[in-house]
């Protein structure tokens, strides 16, 4: 696990709260530790859970977080109860910077537990859908505060950020290829059969891509504020019953198929019958338009495959570091990587 701050700076970022969030018991239990490098320890103040998180040391913008928080603030105020708004310190602000550069907030603890794509009945997915739908539709009506329009916007019509960024990677990679940096060092089998089956795939698969991302990112979509990282590790369940949407720090505004489609990816791969029962569930809420339905396999495919890559960096990247934090961020990235690839391997148009 990475260095963390020390316990006289986490009691000082708590303290910053005021006497009601001050936790039971000493230190906090660690929770977990994202991909992204945030750290995030579950504690009690009186009858209340919370999570003291610890952002990445690449996120520090509080002007980012505060857009954040408004939004869902608002979304919370509307009756979605299954997102978590940062706590506000005594001061109205929501973030601490430590003196090792890495930001600290507190939000309420979800409860429930996340679901393998395997554990996800039809009851659960239908559940899902009907919740990511009201979050949208909910979502839509925030109105951001112009100096935070750099994160966030009112809801438009135009061309989605995701698809265009994702073009210019694809142009990169077609370009340059897959990076692999294994340094002078002899690099694992497993490393090297990941290298192999990525770049068969890539082959296969990144030009055809490449010619559709170019039409589907000159599409106007309804544009919006949406989580952009929302998979099943980030849907919470107590019994069939979603309880929590959690890890919004990538948010921004774009096309709510970002979140339909990373999510759906996670749990249905690619039984496109199952996608098929979900989005008509989704639409039941939130209809789609005729574009955002004709360009739904377009995100699928962009964001499979360019995950696929940017997971097979960071697991190169992990590779040859000895400490524990990054072994068993190697486990859980080769894991990702192989259910990416086998997903691509057998990869069909709809």
């Amino acid at each position: 696990m990475p260095p963390l701050q020390s316990e006289q700076e986490l009691r000082h970022a708590i303290g910053l709260y005021g006497p009601a969030f001050q936790p039971v018991r000493w230190p906090p239990a660690s929770a977990s530790t994202g991909f992204s490098g945030a750290i995030v320890y579950q504690y009690s103040a009186g009858n209340q859970n919370y999570a003291l998180r610890i952002w990445p040391a690449s996120e520090r913008s509080l002007p980012k977080l505060e857009a954040l928080t408004r939004l869902l603030e608002d979304i919370h105020r509307q009756g979605i109860a299954y997102v978590a708004p940062a706590v506000r310190k005594t001061d109205g602000t929501v973030a601490t910077i430590s003196t090792s550069g890495r930001m600290i907030h507190i939000e309420p603890w979800l409860p429930g537990e996340s679901i393998s794509a395997n554990s996800c009945s039809a009851q659960k997915l239908k559940n899902i859908m009907l919740a990511l739908a009201r979050l949208h539709l909910t979502a839509a009506n925030h109105v951001p505060k112009q100096e935070h329009y750099s994160w966030l916007r009112p809801a438009c019509t135009g061309q989605s950020a995701s698809l265009k960024h994702r073009l210019n990677k694809m142009e990169h990679y077609l370009k340059a290829g897959i990076p692999v940096e294994f340094g002078s060092r002899s690099a694992s089998e497993e490393a090297k059969n990941f290298h192999q089956r990525l770049q068969a795939v890539f082959r296969s698969q990144a030009v055809l891509l490449w010619d559709e991302l170019k039409i589907a990112s000159q599409q106007n979509l309804p544009l919006q504020s949406v989580f952009k990282d929302l998979w099943r590790d980030h849907i919470l369940f107590t019994k069939d019953e979603v309880t929590g949407m959690i890890d919004p720090a990538a948010f921004g505004t774009d096309s709510v198929l970002t979140d339909m489609t990373r999510l759906l990816g996670s749990i249905a791969g690619n039984d496109w019958n199952r996608w098929t029962e979900a989005i008509a569930i989704y639409q039941t809420v939130r209809p789609l338009t005729q574009t955002e339905q004709k360009v739904i396999a377009v995100f699928d495919h962009s964001n499979l495959l360019l995950s696929a890559i940017g997971c097979f960096e960071k697991y190169v990247s992990t590779s040859f570091a000895s400490d524990q934090f990054s072994a068993q961020q190697q486990t859980r990235l080769s894991s990702r990587l192989e259910e990416y690839l086998n997903r691509l391997e057998s990869y069909q148009k709809r």
